[in-house]
């Protein structure tokens, strides 16, 4: 084998004109016994293997310790998080007999923890174990009662470490669980009672969301406030949700002005996010950007106080704030305002409201642009990038839309059947758990009613069962058992 070439390169690249016969043999001898130090001379242990070995209690070897010496039993190691902030949330250690519940950060070395500035990261402040490969003092900044655990000597102490052997697009999905679940036992056979229960774990969710705008408007919250409220915190996601809604408070929608571009430029202005010309690609952009800030500093920032700034960092280009709001503010000055749903939640009236919502956010200046400072897309209608895709607008339709439909009194219920949002890494966790790995996401991706169940049976099953599910009132529900019919899918 070529020094230069990975473990698993194909070998009859050069079987010096054996046939394919004679080279399957030769793949099947050489994985049956690999060469002693072909891992750890081919490939460095990464830190996706370090959450690997962290998770799977069959990498993860026994006889932990802390740097202090205090012994370390993995109860439940922790979801895997696939957002920002920690690696994982809500882990289970016993240290030193005393039980621990907080989330555990990965690094490769513990001074990672400072060189992220997590010290200082209001996300980590539960953090209760920093793991790393590499041993070493404890980092400075660790939240109190923190501990730091090496995993690298004691992986070695083990036995040999093989980064090779680890299908790291493995996990988390295809190692949650280790074991089946009883949810998926029994919904993995019975796929129509798999989709009764996600439905009904969905119009759960929309019904919870929908009497959180009944008590917004129950209390004397203006309709068309609330609804542009509750939409820019949408179009925030879940890192600019609060600033966005702040922005909604300090930029009402009654303010706004008509024009689209003008709106742009307050909302731009109120968030501290205005582009600078200076920096553009193109004539089309630094004339547009110019036009922003004329708007904003002759009018825009009289009249409206300056809001919280938004956190641009780890969004794609596609979703920055700048898109987010320009997407509000198209929809913000659409012929009749903002979008509203009417009484008919039927697939056709919903997939016609959809394509309404990407009609007002049509804007060919941010679908030629991803950015202002980035190179107009040229090439066609494929390298332009709509400011809200078919998928985003499904989330809009399911977080705001539909339950703002039915707290307002224009729908009576949850529909069963929502246009689909992109599954999400929560979704997919969801469903690893209750149809096992193997399941057929067919099953449910066309319907967002369906993914919106996986999340709300997360909320109300997995997580207040956690470590584990014997406690699971939905697993128990579907086994016939004392709790049958109490569950968190109602």
């Amino acid at each position: 084998m070529k020094d230069s070439e990975p473990f698993f390169y194909p070998p009859w690249r050069d079987c010096g004109g054996f046939g394919p016969v004679a080279a399957a043999e030769r793949v099947r001898r050489f994985l049956a016994s690999p060469p002693a130090d072909v891992f750890s001379s081919r490939v460095p242990v990464s830190e996706r293997h370090v959450q690997a070995v962290w998770f799977d209690s069959a990498l993860r070897p026994a006889g932990l310790e802390t740097s202090g010496g205090e012994s370390v039993k993995v109860v439940d190691p922790g979801t895997w998080n696939l957002e920002a902030g920690p690696d994982f949330r809500n882990a289970v250690l016993e240290i030193g007999g005393r039980r621990v519940c907080g989330d555990v950060e990965i690094h490769m070395k513990p001074s990672g923890w400072n060189a992220h500035g997590h010290s200082s990261d209001p996300e980590y402040s539960r953090v209760a174990a920093h793991v790393t490969w590499f041993p070493g003092p404890p980092p400075a900044g660790l939240p109190p009662g923190a501990v730091s655990i090496a995993l690298g000597d004691a992986v070695a102490a083990a036995g040999r470490f093989a980064p090779e052997s680890i299908d790291l697009s493995a996990y988390p999905y295809a190692a949650i669980p280790e074991t089946p679940r009883p949810c998926a036992a029994v919904l993995s056979s019975d796929p129509d009672l798999a989709v009764a229960v996600l439905v009904a774990a969905g119009k759960r969710r929309i019904s919870v969301k929908a009497a959180r705008f009944a008590r917004e408007l129950g209390s004397g919250g203006q309709p068309e406030r609330v609804l542009w409220r509750a939409l820019l915190g949408a179009l925030g996601y879940k890192n600019n949700s609060e600033p966005f809604a702040a922005l909604a408070d300090a930029v009402p929608l009654e303010t706004l002005p008509r024009d689209r571009e003008d709106a742009l430029a307050v909302l731009l202005g109120a968030a501290r996010i205005l582009p600078d010309y200076d920096r553009t690609r193109d004539g089309e952009a630094a004339a547009f950007a110019r036009r922003l800030a004329e708007r904003w500093f002759a009018d825009g920032r009289e009249r409206v106080p300056p809001g919280m700034r938004p956190r641009s960092g780890g969004a794609r280009p596609a979703n920055s704030p700048v898109r987010r709001l320009a997407a509000a503010a198209a929809l913000a000055c659409a012929p009749g305002g903002l979008p509203r749903l009417s009484g008919d939640l039927s697939p056709r009236a919903l997939r016609a409201f959809s394509a309404s919502v990407a009609q007002a956010a049509a804007w060919p200046f941010f679908e030629k642009h991803l950015a202002f400072s980035s190179n107009p897309a040229s090439g066609g209608a494929e390298r332009q990038t709509s400011l809200l895709g078919a998928p985003r607008i499904a989330a809009l339709a399911a977080n705001v839309f539909v339950p703002f439909a039915i707290a307002s009194g224009a729908a009576k219920e949850p529909p069963d059947w929502l246009p689909p949002e992109d599954i999400s890494g929560k979704v997919r966790l969801a469903a690893s758990r209750l149809l096992g790995r193997d399941h057929n996401a067919a099953l449910y991706s066309s319907n967002g009613v369906c993914l919106q169940g996986f999340l709300q049976i997360v909320r109300d099953c997995c997580m207040r069962s956690h470590p584990g599910c014997a406690s699971c009132p939905l697993a128990d529900a579907l086994a016939g058992g004392p709790g049958a019919g109490a569950g968190g899918a109602q």
